[in-house]
């Protein structure tokens, strides 16, 4: 919902995962639901912000200095950062929902954490945490 907004695209985006989920259910591993509950979320909205363009999507006038700045952010950067940061996944376990090196979700998360600090610093009066 963070990623997709509040609207039709996030409910359309939210049953698209649980249709895959339950088509995936015989093939899953002991233990793995949450890890693809994460992949198809993710990928799925990985794909519709690839599709509709990163800064158009449901509320995007209305949302907080946060949000606002997410949505300059490249798609896979922010799904990176929203897998880290608000679903606190570590590193490891994002490179894996996605498919990419830990080296890469590092860069991706550095580099995007330090762009919200940035966007964020006439808001809060403080400046970017520069430790990653």
């Amino acid at each position: 919902m963070r990623v997709a907004g509040h609207g039709e695209q996030a409910r359309q985006i939210y049953g698209k995962v649980f249709l895959q989920l339950h088509r995936d259910l015989g093939f899953l591993k002991p233990g793995s639901l949450g890890k693809q509950i994460y992949r198809l979320a993710a990928l799925a909205c990985l794909q519709h912000l690839q599709q509709a363009g990163f800064s158009n999507i449901d509320g995007a006038s209305s949302a907080e200095p946060v949000e606002q700045a997410l949505r300059t952010i490249m798609p896979r950067d922010r799904v990176i950062f929203e897998l880290r940061h608000y679903e606190q996944l570590d590193l490891e376990e994002v490179s894996h929902v996605l498919d990419i090196s830990p080296t890469v979700a590092r860069a991706a998360f550095a580099r995007t954490a330090a762009r919200q600090g940035r966007a964020l610093a006439p808001t809060t009066g403080k400046l970017p945490c520069k430790e990653f």
